[in-house]
């Protein structure tokens, strides 16, 4: 099973250096930067340990989505890895324009390699760390298909209650497929948009077929002026009628996003050696 990592983006949150949090200097420095996945802990990026989680799910080819500077940070930082249990190559995204701009760097990556599962990719988040079960149930299937993660078993990882609301949450149907993706729902979203408090979250883990890449790259900008893969996913459910299959996981993600989010990570990966 191969994935694509989408890493080439900046963390403007991540940057605001107003938030008084106590960090290492190499974190700091890091966080300065933007570069989320590659603030160290205990000793390791945070890339590696999502590298770790998607060997231990059960993907073996990996194309990490990065910058156009010939010196970019994570593809140095990547290589640097030199990993044995997955076979790591990049793809340029020649200007930050949003997730489905990225995916759409990736198409050689992604439509490119023999065997029966050729057809199919992984899309995950730099930015996040999934467990392995999470990632594990999506490569055991087959077709479209997305993480569906319980509210309350989020709770568990950096997320806190009031958090929950700056992430999507999906509506599924009958049959288990993805209905609509509501970004960022207040309550009168929630309600319009018949969703409870028992909704799904989307955390950008996502298993796909090619056809999503024409839709990448045939997609109007948003109103954040980007091209966003979930515009793409609600263009494949209502526009083509395919089934996105969602699958429930009652499991943390370790996020990060603000500063604050960083001594959190920093306990929960004590005593956890990413194996590569």
């Amino acid at each position: 099973m191969k994935a694509v990592v989408l890493a080439a983006g900046r963390g403007r949150r991540m940057r605001d250096s107003a938030e008084p949090v106590r960090l290492s200097d190499a974190q700091r420095r890091e966080a300065d930067r933007g570069q989320k996945t590659l603030i160290p802990f205990h000793g390791h990026p945070f890339l590696a340990y999502l590298l770790s989680e998607l060997a231990d799910g059960g993907v073996s080819r990996v194309c990490i989505v990065v910058g156009p500077d010939p010196g970019d940070p994570v593809r140095r930082a990547a290589e640097a890895l030199n990993p044995t249990r997955l076979s790591i190559e990049f793809a340029v995204q020649a200007s930050p324009e949003g997730s489905a701009h990225a995916l759409a760097a990736a198409r050689a990556f992604a439509t490119r390699s023999p065997g029966p599962e050729s057809g199919e990719f992984l899309v995950v988040n730099a930015d996040n760390l999934y467990p392995a079960s999470a990632i594990a149930a999506l490569v055991g299937r087959s077709g479209h298909a997305m993480a569906g993660f319980r509210q309350r078993g989020l709770l568990g990882g950096t997320i806190t209650p009031e958090r929950l609301s700056a992430f999507a949450l999906v509506r599924t149907g009958s049959d288990g497929c993805l209905e609509t993706i509501v970004e960022k729902p207040g309550p009168s979203d929630r309600k319009r948009a018949g969703l409870d408090d028992d909704a799904l979250v989307s955390m950008t883990l996502w298993r796909f077929r090619p056809e999503v890449l024409d839709l990448c790259e045939g997609l109007e900008r948003s109103l954040r002026g980007e091209f966003e893969l979930p515009d793409a996913v609600t263009e494949l459910v209502q526009g083509r009628g395919r089934c996105v299959q969602v699958v429930p996981v009652d499991a943390p993600v370790l996020d990060l996003t603000h500063r604050r989010d960083i001594p959190v990570v920093d306990a929960l990966l004590e005593g956890r050696e990413p194996r590569l």
